[in-house]
């Protein structure tokens, strides 16, 4: 029901439910419509400009990058034992490697986990099932592309039954505490990291957030005031990660 009703308060249906509601109202009450109608079409273009789309997703960046370098442990000096890197989109539909791989989102998580496997030795857990229009889950993809093109082997736990960040938490889980491992480094997207470490946690796991593909500072030139596409698809991602933590809140957790 969520993933249904979820599209209605994003952009651009959340500017045309408004719309829609000022031409419901038009002839009862015709002067809140006319203002309705006006906040419509101004609410859609605020969130194509991209300077509002970046701040909304840059508050979201609250995790700092790890240093490689640097030795690893939690606020309560517990190490991690794992590393759990968290899918995103396929591209199930790839002609020049002739089968279904790691879609761009996907694939900047699977680079940062690679990186982060060889400066640490740690196993690694890829969690994601099967995609829309897909043929394979898309852990088994991660699982493939972690092996072929980044040369990392130690792919442990490969979980293919997750659609979505909170079932990636439990299947997850699951598998990790098999192995007695209750400590890991969670690697996604900055942006994503707030929901996914909420849902990871409330699991039982311990997190140590090891974020990537951070978004650049909000004002980017003139251009960051021009509607776009680019604008939309921002606001669309921090306002997704906004309301799934509503949603968590309410509906998920199990602690807290």
């Amino acid at each position: 029901m969520a993933r249904i009703l979820e599209p209605l308060f994003l952009p651009p249906l959340n500017a045309i439910v408004l719309a829609f509601l000022a031409l419901v109202l038009w002839r009862a009450r015709p002067r809140f419509a006319r203002g309705t109608l006006i906040a419509s079409a101004v609410f859609l273009v605020l969130q194509m400009v991209p300077l509002v789309g970046h701040a909304l997703i840059t508050s979201l960046q609250v995790d700092p990058a790890l240093r490689l370098e640097a030795p690893f442990a939690g606020t309560d000096g517990s190490r991690p034992r794992a590393i759990v890197i968290l899918s995103a989109e396929s591209d199930p539909r790839a002609p020049e490697f002739g089968r279904q791989t790691v879609g761009r989102t996907t694939l900047r998580r699977v680079r940062y986990g690679a990186a982060l496997a060889r400066a640490t030795g740690l196993p690694i857990l890829t969690t994601g099932g099967i995609p829309p229009g897909g043929d394979e889950p898309i852990s088994v993809s991660m699982q493939r592309c972690l092996s072929q093109d980044f040369g990392i082997q130690d792919v442990r736990w490969v979980e293919t039954k997750a659609n979505t960040t909170w079932e990636n938490a439990t299947f997850g889980a699951k598998l990790l505490y098999a192995d007695g491992i209750a400590t890991i480094f969670l690697v996604t997207h900055a942006w994503h990291m707030p929901r996914a470490r909420l849902a990871f946690e409330d699991a039982g796991l311990r997190v140590i957030a090891a974020p990537t593909a951070f978004e650049g500072p909000p004002w980017q030139g003139p251009k960051s005031l021009i509607p776009s596409y680019g604008g939309m698809r921002a606001t669309t991602l921090a306002l997704h990660e906004i309301f799934g933590r509503i949603y968590y809140a309410l509906f998920e957790r199990k602690s807290g």
